[in-house]
């Protein structure tokens, strides 16, 4: 029986957690709508500022509008046109146009005509001025030269020539235009049209209001700046694309405008509903969520002993009767994996066993001590140094230093030694042909896998009537991406029936079968290293002729492993 447990702490800091989720998105909610004041009150200011950059526009377009009215003006194009004779006429009534062009708009502050053939400067309320001195001319003939057909600047004021009260100029914005002349097709002179900072303050509203400035600029340099930007200020920048000029707007902070009290109180109200909710939870979850849990966790805790019989129950109408199912039914097939996990490895021991019998074949060794004595009995003692040669070759090769996997050099040399072995002990009963090409010596194989079908060949398919020697044929080669190793006799073949059966066992074979067990041993080798693609294959004609057939795929490098 489960004993009540008291799980207050973990309600208490659950509940603790569902305030602080109810307080944070309270505050999200006020904050959201602050947020939203706040980019309303940005969409405003970015109205704003796109209107007074369209009213800037729309007022420097019309003063480049009077300014090519003035160069394409037949007065001006006139003045250019002279070389040698001045007319002073002409040049009294292109003073005037420009007198004139500089009254149509409030916020021209002055006009200056300057012509090179005759380095004569025009003004528009200060008369004309001939032959100007090299220096006065300076500025004028170095923008010229330069690739700018026309610019704004703040810099003309420091400009001026002598000949020019140097106090009209002072911190006016000035529109710098080049003057071709039609008739010669080329620069011939230079038109300034200043316009007072005042007048292009008064295009826009920015400024105005406390703590807030307006500033425009041409690269680095700062046109027009009115009113006073708060060091806290922010600030928004939007730049002409008819002017290229930047409009920089800076003002304050936008203030909360929220009710605390009301912030407060929806706060409160919040986190009592949740309080209210939670206390319904817990009611319900305490009857219905505990103890099925509880004995859960106790069925796990006998599971984690080994008690595998321990059962809950199904008689339940939720949903932990599907849990108690699925746990009863999970506890059986863990107690099954265990019982066959137990047989599988007495199997798994027993497999390792025999084949430790099979490599090791202590038969073998002493029907060939057996036979070494019987050599020194007869004094044959060439025979016998081979013998002894040969074996000590073939046991240094099939053990291998303990490595699962052999050079295909040194296990043509193992086969060699055993072929020599068995071809002394049985004399004139058999030869032996070996031949790998010399591409896959260097490639590895599982240890002792030609071994012993070089041995089923000799114990089984020799014909031992006298007559005739059997031929027994091991080749290895690289066709096709796979690596092709053959053991091919000419002895007495193998019987049909038994054939299909070798088969069978070869394709439903598993690591314990006890039928055919080299056959089977080495195809278990085969896949488990290699997979489905590799393989053992026996044909065979009875009377004639046996082959078995070893298929390894060239994957990737083949390494020796331990």
């Amino acid at each position: 029986m489960i004993k009540s447990r008291k799980i207050r702490p973990v309600y208490l800091y659950f509940f603790a957690v569902l305030l602080a989720a109810a307080l944070i998105l309270n505050i999200l909610y006020m904050l959201y709508y602050a947020r939203n004041e706040r980019k309303t009150a940005e969409l405003e200011r970015r109205r704003i500022l796109s209107q007074t950059v369209y009213s800037f526009d729309r007022y420097l377009e019309e003063i480049g509008m009077i300014a090519d009215t003035i160069s394409l003006s037949e007065q001006s194009q006139k003045l250019l046109a002279y070389r040698m004779q001045i007319n002073y006429m002409d040049y009294r009534k292109c003073a005037d146009l420009i007198s004139g062009s500089a009254s149509v708009s409030s916020g021209i502050y002055r006009i200056d005509y300057y012509i090179r053939n005759t380095k004569t400067l025009l003004t528009s309320n200060e008369g004309v001025f001939y032959d100007l001195a090299d220096n006065d001319c300076s500025f004028y003939e170095e923008w010229m030269d330069r690739d700018l057909k026309s610019e704004w600047d703040i810099s003309y004021g420091s400009r001026y020539p002598s000949v020019v009260s140097p106090f009209r100029n002072g911190g006016s914005v000035t529109l710098l235009k080049q003057v071709n002349s039609i008739t010669a097709g080329k620069k011939a002179g230079m038109l300034c049209v200043g316009i007072s900072p005042g007048a292009l303050a008064g295009l826009s509203d920015i400024g105005r209001n406390e703590g807030e400035s307006l500033t425009i600029k041409n690269g680095d340099s700062v046109f027009l700046s009115a009113g006073t930007a708060d060091p806290r200020a922010r600030s928004m920048t939007e730049m002409s694309s008819e002017t290229g000029l930047s409009f920089i707007y800076s003002y304050p902070q936008p203030a909360w405008t929220g009710d605390i009290f009301q912030v407060v109180l929806v706060t409160l109200l919040i986190l009592l509903v949740f309080s209210g909710i939670f206390s319904v939870l817990v009611s319900i979850s305490e009857k219905k969520m505990f103890y099925p849990v509880a004995e859960l966790l106790h069925a796990f805790g006998e599971t984690e002993k080994g008690n595998f019989d321990y059962r809950l129950d199904e008689n339940r109408n939720d949903m932990f009767r599907d849990i108690n199912v699925h746990y009863n039914h999970m506890a059986g097939k863990i107690s099954e994996l265990i019982n066959e996990l137990s047989d599988e490895r007495i199997r798994r021991n027993e497999l390792k066993f025999r084949l430790l019998q099979m490599q090791i074949k202590p038969h073998f060794l002493y029907n060939l001590f057996n036979n070494m004595i019987w050599m020194v009995e007869q004094k044959d003692y060439a025979n016998l140094e081979m013998l002894i040669e040969s074996t000590a070759g073939y046991y240094k090769t099939a053990l291998n230093y303990g490595q699962k996997d052999i050079f295909l050099s040194d296990c043509m040399k193992q086969l060699e030694y055993y072929s020599t072995i068995q071809e002394i002990r049985f004399p004139d009963a058999f030869t032996t042909e070996i031949s790998f090409d010399k591409e896959i010596l260097n490639l590895t194989v599982p240890n002792l896998i030609l071994q012993p079908l070089l041995e089923n060949s000799i114990t089984h398919a020799l014909k031992r009537d006298g007559k005739n020697k059997m031929r027994i044929l091991i080749s290895g080669r690289a066709e096709k991406g796979f690596l092709i190793l053959e053991v091919r006799d000419d002895g007495k073949g193998i019987d049909p029936d038994m054939l299909s059966d070798i088969r069978n066992e070869l394709k439903n074979c598993s690591e314990d079968g006890k039928k055919y067990f080299a056959l089977t041993n080495i195809e278990n080798r085969l896949k488990n290293k290699y997979g489905d693609r590799s393989g053992l294959a026996v044909e065979s004609e009875y009377g004639k002729w046996t082959r078995v057939t070893i298929r390894i795929p060239l994957e990737g490098e083949q390494t020796c492993t331990g």
